[in-house]
């Protein structure tokens, strides 16, 4: 199988792109739009330049769906949360199931996006030993930190795609038919960079550009979604043995912008700052509503002894956001309860589920518009998820145990969390449901959930379990189910690619 990618990475080699950082003088890195490959690469300052302009990759546009500042929208295609628009990228569209191999937006954008980021990281790896008196030390740190960011982006092919084109560095665009490589080859590739990464990345807590600790929270979750438990659970108990991240005391800083310096839980983010760098995800989420919550979520949160609502006796049904899991009014806007950035109650029917997120948030300010510069970073790798993921691929491996438990407790128990310790009277298959449960409450909204009902094969059980909000009608007073269909397991490779070359095979189903 051959397919063309030459329209996808050509006019990406030397991308124009700021810096991101949490450290100011990366942040404020020359622009890289006008400079030519021949004349640059002459110093280590042109280095950080193309360095600073690898990690822009991850920020895409404050604009696109799914990536950047609105990860938060990937839920919208879980049991989690609902997309109510339709702009931009046509995100509606794979929540109703109608994709097709020509789907535009988020469907095309999650295939040529991702080859962007790679392009430019190959750009750099190419070119960096043209670099003269570059010190060695730190020419490897800038490989590593570009290696990671590389894997990152074949990883989230992987998720949407399966087995995708591994593109060569020194790749000629004007002959760029290339095969595309099996699922199991493209997570090996990414073990590849991760463990370079991993070996010459510093080993110190994370302060804006990745780290030892990004590495392998990255190599983890690989290694999770593809079922090598004991594997992932060896990265799992590095990253804990280091000492070098903890849970954090205050939970909704960090998301929200008032706590990300220096928290020892955030491990990998994208770092903005306004008002070069910044995104619309107070807009989109806090008023809006482009992708809220579904009560589906709202109900998994526990009440306060610990109990599902089903169970508990501090449960009211008619008062049902009273007596619940601190993290449930930390995460969500529910009607009644003041609306983001207005001093008014949300009523219901005045947002398609009746809620809004809450969680990341910045409520410090006055209504979010088109001239606000939301900067607040966003967080793709923490020390609870990692956890959860040890947890996880501990029982998975080897069943339940005390230290699976210890580290639930920890996530559940944090301060100002506080929530009832679970005790070890699991077997296998109860703790593999509880496990499940303590990441949709605990990361709901970070851009996971998605994934994890489809690494565990549930996505096409819980997806159409949910009505479409506002379908009730005298016409169809059963409402309209949303759909998920086999097929939806993987995305369409965009079928302008297949029509460059037709040897190329699709997905099945499209």
């Amino acid at each position: 199988m051959k397919v063309n990618i030459k329209n996808i990475i050509s006019g990406f080699a030397l991308v124009g792109m700021l810096g991101l950082n949490s450290c100011s003088d990366f942040l404020e890195k020359n622009p890289l739009s006008a400079v030519s490959t021949e004349t640059f690469w002459r110093n280590q300052s042109d280095a950080e330049n193309a360095l600073a302009g690898v990690y822009q990759t991850l920020v895409t546009s404050h604009w696109t769906i799914g990536f950047g500042g609105l990860r938060t929208q990937i839920d919208g295609l879980s049991d989690d949360g609902y997309g109510n628009a339709s702009w931009p990228d046509a995100f509606n569209v794979p929540q109703s199931g109608d994709i097709t191999s020509t789907t535009g937006g988020v469907v095309r954008k999650y295939y040529t996006i991702p080859y962007q980021g790679i392009a430019a990281c190959n750009d750099f790896l190419k070119n960096v030993d043209r670099v003269p008196e570059f010190d060695q030390a730190v020419k490897e740190q800038f490989i590593a930190e570009v290696r990671f960011i590389r894997a990152w982006h074949y990883a989230t092919l992987v998720q949407m795609f399966g087995g995708v084109i591994i593109v060569p560095e020194d790749i000629d665009l004007n002959d760029a038919l290339l095969p595309r490589s099996s699922k199991e080859e493209t997570v090996e590739y990414i073990l590849s960079d991760l463990d370079y990464a991993i070996d010459k990345l510093e080993d110190v807590a994370y302060e804006g550009r990745a780290v030892k600790g990004s590495a392998r929270g990255l190599k983890m979750r690989v290694l999770l979604y593809n079922e090598r438990w004991s594997e992932a659970a060896q990265v799992g108990k590095d990253i804990m043995n280091s000492g070098l991240f903890s849970i954090s005391s205050d939970w909704a800083g960090i998301f929200d912008g008032t706590d990300q310096a220096g928290n020892p839980e955030i491990m990998f983010s994208i770092v903005f700052q306004a008002p070069t760098m910044r995104h619309e995800f107070d807009r989109m989420y806090g008023d809006w509503g482009s992708c809220a919550p579904l009560m589906d979520l709202v109900d998994e949160f526990e009440c306060l002894d610990g109990k599902r609502i089903d169970e508990s006796p501090l449960y009211d049904p008619a008062n049902p956001y009273i007596n619940r899991d601190p993290r449930m009014e930390l995460t969500v806007v529910h009607v009644g309860e003041n609306r983001p950035y207005y001093n008014i109650p949300l009523e219901s029917g005045e947002k398609p589920t009746d809620h809004l997120w809450q969680k990341g948030l910045f409520l410090d300010q006055a209504p979010p518009s088109g001239a606000t510069n939301a900067d607040q970073d966003i967080v793709l790798i923490r020390y609870a998820d990692v956890l959860l993921m040890y947890a996880e691929a501990m029982n998975e491996a080897n069943g339940p145990s005390q230290e699976i438990i210890d580290a639930i407790n920890l996530v559940r128990q944090r301060p100002g969390i506080d929530m009832p310790a679970l005790e070890n009277n699991f077997d296998k298959a109860s703790l593999r449901e509880q496990i499940r449960h303590e990441r949709r409450v605990e990361l709901a909204g970070e851009g996971l959930r998605f994934f994890d009902i489809k690494r565990w094969n549930i996505a096409h059980e819980v997806v159409p379990d949910q009505l479409v909000p506002g379908s009730v009608t005298e016409s169809t007073p059963d409402g309209v189910n949303r759909v998920f269909a086999q097929k939806q397991y993987l995305w369409p490779i965009p079928q302008s690619e297949i029509d460059q070359n037709p040897l190329l095979e699709q997905n099945p189903g499209y």
